[in-house]
């Protein structure tokens, strides 16, 4: 089964309480669009079943005020578990080389990631259709060797991806996010030094780096092309503890 994720573009996590109470409108707990369930805090109400953030669908029946109380209690306790933790996947420098891009997408969803971030040079337009297969949002940003951007735009909007400019500002389960190539070396600078963020993913130098500045997490997880260093890599944090895991992908 997927891990369930809470997800949101604003970085609002939130329990869901079954009564009354915002519910994510996917099983995977993805926080857009809130609805509420009418007249859920009154026996003979319809609510989801407590199984609905996980597995999606069915509904029950309240039948007195005790049953509202241990529904209300279970779905608190379905609600935390589904924010408890998440793992972010970080991909860069992909320079076409699509059986290893394959290879990356296979081992996130294997990870089990909640979102994916990638940190520009797609290259080809051509890649892009390979991310389809991920179970996870993705988020990306161009990089120095990304020339065909209305094509690659264009491409990503087919793909049900976001693309945005150079950059990039991320929030996931309360955590800043910053999200660039990382070849502008002055700007890279002043973000490290600002410690504004709590992570700054970034590319570029295809080289696995991850370390701290102050408060801020440093990833750079590498080429996953290979091309330059012959160790093709991705990365996953998670977003709970702080701990970056770079993985191989050969």
């Amino acid at each position: 089964m997927p891990r369930p994720t809470a997800f949101t573009g604003t970085g609002g996590l939130k329990p869901q309480a079954a009564c009354g109470a915002e519910r994510p409108n996917s099983p995977l707990g993805l926080l857009s669009s809130p609805q509420r369930y009418p007249g859920a805090g009154r026996p003979g109400a319809e609510v989801p079943s407590p199984l609905f953030q996980l597995v999606g669908g069915a509904s029950e029946k309240i039948r007195s005020p005790r049953q509202l109380v241990k529904v209300k209690t279970f779905h608190l306790i379905i609600g935390i578990l589904v924010i408890k933790k998440m793992l972010v996947g970080i991909i860069s420098d992909t320079h076409d080389r699509l059986p290893l891009v394959g290879e990356a997408v296979k081992r996130l969803n294997e990870e089990g990631v909640g979102l994916v971030l990638h940190a520009g040079d797609y290259v080809a337009p051509f890649v892009i259709p390979l991310f389809k297969s991920l179970k996870a949002p993705l988020i990306g940003v161009f990089g120095n060797n990304d020339g065909e951007k209305t094509l690659l735009r264009k491409r990503f909007m087919e793909a049900g991806l976001q693309l945005r400019e150079r950059f990039a500002e991320v929030k996931a389960d309360g955590l800043k996010i910053a999200l660039l190539h990382g070849e502008e070396e002055e700007l890279l600078r002043s973000l490290i030094n600002t410690e504004s963020y709590d992570i700054i993913v970034h590319g570029h130098t295809h080289e696995a780096k991850t370390y701290r500045r102050g408060k801020t997490v440093l990833i750079n997880p590498g080429e996953a092309c290979g091309y330059l260093t012959g160790k093709p890599t991705i990365a996953i944090f998670d977003t709970q503890t702080l701990d970056v895991k770079i993985i191989p992908l050969e």
